[in-house]
């Protein structure tokens, strides 16, 4: 029953010819397509390493630190809040299998690699997969959850994304929600 999912409206750019400039995101995901960002820099740093654009050690440490402090975070926020939106089971199954081998594979870059080359594939390897997983969650499971939530979901879904928000040392002020409340108290 479709009248019973929220319509979001088709985010098309005002001008024939303009460039995207993204994907448009309903507030009640956004927090953890904020999240994203940060963790396309950590594949992205690796990805380099791995091409020898910057050294190992660089790419490596960087990838660390967005681990530690922001993607483990953010892969326990996704188990915890997602699943009672899922409603495709090949969804729920990839969202966790893909979270265990990124798991994996941070184990596995922050142990002593002795083989610089199987260093560098490595760190190609773990990249390259966050990088397709990001963009699988932007690009197809999360406008699904936006597709068949129901109303009462999405405001479920809404209130959870704002608490982990909430405790998010980010600045909040780039939430469009947000600044439309700045505008409307002036």
């Amino acid at each position: 029953m479709m009248e019973n999912h929220v319509k979001l409206p088709q985010m098309k750019s005002p001008e024939p010819n303009a460039r995207n400039k993204g994907i448009k995101r309903h507030p009640c995901l956004r927090p953890l397509s904020r999240d994203h960002l940060l963790a396309l820099i950590g594949a992205q740093k690796l990805l380099k390493a791995s091409r020898g654009e910057i050294s190992l050690d660089e790419g490596l440490s960087a990838f660390a630190k967005i681990w530690q402090d922001e993607i483990t975070i953010h892969l326990a926020d996704e188990e915890a809040i997602l699943p009672q939106f899922i409603k495709e089971e090949s969804d729920r199954e990839r969202l966790f299998d893909d979270h265990k081998k990124l798991r994996a594979f941070a184990q596995m870059l922050g142990e002593k690699i002795t083989d610089e080359k199987s260093a560098m594939v490595l760190a190609g390897e773990a990249g390259a997969f966050l990088d397709a997983h990001i963009r699988w969650e932007e690009r197809e499971f999360f406008p699904r959850i936006e597709k068949t939530a129901s109303p009462e979901e999405i405001e479920r879904l809404l209130a959870l994304t704002d608490e982990v928000e909430s405790k998010r040392s980010r600045n909040r002020s780039c939430d469009s929600r947000i600044r439309s409340k700045r505008k409307n108290s002036i």
